[in-house]
């Protein structure tokens, strides 16, 4: 694809400083379905908006899962591999075209994007593909095998004999520079989002997508003040960690989204595969 978000190819440490929103989310859509399906769920849920969860004061002891997500999280540094989605040249030619659509009319876009904050962008001509040729651009992303774009140097400090890291990283993976995994403490804290709690084990919905997980840790944070579609603003941020089907490696899943205004001011999102504790 053109967006070298996408490819991770030359990127910004940051997705926002890309450009504009609209072409971010223009060119990620079919990103986001497909990793939607790696972790095994739905597009629905990475895109649709999930209420906060209700504040509660946990029980004494870790979290239900703790021994789980603390066996496979790694001490010290390893080298992840950031995987991509590949794409068809078919679907390659539909994002050039769904791209350059974006440029050349870039107010409407900006208004049609904040008409339809949450989810898939419905299909419009001003696209410049016919509605087939976008269905099928958005059900590619459920297909679609990965590969490696690059690989970096993530490390994992603990604290002591805790059950709780902070991440480091630069470059590509300066989005989880001074991340927080508290496992016992039931909640992941990153310095630009802040407390994101932890919502437990799921496990996959469905067995038959390109990257297999055996389940996965969430933690999740929403905020809203006022309707993010007109005059307010919102964020949400959310991890995933759990083992991958092959049995030694783990895989971790980022995204962060902030809002102002209808506008889509930061839409960031990392899919990692590293070796498991002890691989």
């Amino acid at each position: 694809m053109l967006d070298p978000l996408v490819q991770g190819r030359g990127a910004p440490a940051h997705p926002v400083a890309h450009g504009a929103g609209f072409l971010v989310r223009l060119a990620r859509v079919v990103a986001l379905v497909a990793l939607a399906a790696a972790a095994g769920a739905g597009p629905a849920a990475i895109a649709a908006p999930v209420p906060p969860p209700t504040p509660h004061a946990l029980p004494p002891g870790p979290p239900a899962g703790a021994d789980q997500i603390g066996g496979i999280i790694p001490d010290g540094p390893v080298t992840a591999d950031v995987m991509v989605p590949h794409y068809s040249p078919a679907m390659e030619a539909v994002s050039r075209k769904l791209i350059e659509a974006a440029q050349q009319n870039p107010k409407w876009f900006q208004a049609w994007v904040a008409q339809h904050p949450q989810g898939t962008l419905p299909w419009h001509p001003n696209f410049g593909v016919t509605r087939a040729q976008y269905d099928a651009y958005i059900r590619s992303g459920r297909t679609a095998s990965y590969e490696v774009s690059y690989r970096a140097r993530l490390t994992f400090e603990r604290d002591g004999r805790a059950r709780r890291w902070k991440l480091h990283g630069w470059g590509q993976l300066a989005p989880l520079d001074g991340v927080v995994l508290d496992v016992d403490g039931g909640r992941v804290f990153s310095p630009r989002v802040g407390a994101l709690p932890w919502l437990g084990i799921s496990q996959p919905n469905e067995p038959d997508v390109p990257l297999q997980w055996r389940w996965y840790g969430v933690w999740k944070a929403q905020h809203e003040i006022g309707d993010p579609r007109t005059t307010g603003q919102a964020m949400v941020a959310s991890l995933h960690i759990g083992p991958l089907g092959d049995g030694r490696n783990v895989g971790l899943y980022w995204v962060m989204r902030r809002f102002n205004r209808g506008r889509r001011l930061v839409d960031e999102f990392l899919l990692l595969r590293f070796p498991a504790r002890g691989r």
